[in-house]
């Protein structure tokens, strides 16, 4: 079989394949929410400036995920959709933009969560200064905005 020539090997992946990896994705990631989310209030005494990183990247992937399926997997799935004024007008403005939102505020997240556990490692005196819970949502809001 040559996949090069085959049409149905793109669909393959992307619609069975990809789908059933974003809905396990989707479901993991919800999970986690929920594991770092306790975690964040059972440690009252200390400060948990990663959680907070983690819990905002499980929401970027949790974005990035479902606009991957609206935007790839359903024109596959339906070419149909590819030729409706409406879903073109989506694609072009809302969800091309937003997948690749999502997409880039994921590596920055990941980028701030390991400068806030270089800045500890390296400084732990001041960073439990500047590393605050007020300080660590302020970081991550003004990172999704940039995205």
């Amino acid at each position: 079989m040559d996949f090069q020539q085959d049409e149905t090997f793109p669909w393959v992946c992307l619609v069975p394949v990809s789908s059933c990896i974003c809905f396990l994705g989707i479901w993991m990631n919800v999970l986690s929410i929920f594991v770092w989310k306790r975690v964040m209030r059972s440690n009252k005494r200390g400060n948990n400036s990663t959680a907070p990183y983690l819990v905002g990247l499980a929401y970027c992937n949790i974005g990035y995920l479902v606009f991957f399926l609206l935007v790839e997997t359903l024109p596959m799935f339906s070419e149909d959709v590819i030729n409706t004024y409406l879903y073109n007008v989506f694609y072009s403005w809302f969800g091309f933009p937003a997948l690749n939102t999502f997409f880039i505020a994921s590596i920055w997240l990941v980028l701030a969560a390991v400068l806030n556990r270089w800045a500890f490692l390296a400084y732990p005196g001041r960073s439990q200064d500047f590393y605050t819970n007020k300080m660590t949502k302020l970081t991550i809001a003004m990172t999704l905005l940039i995205s």
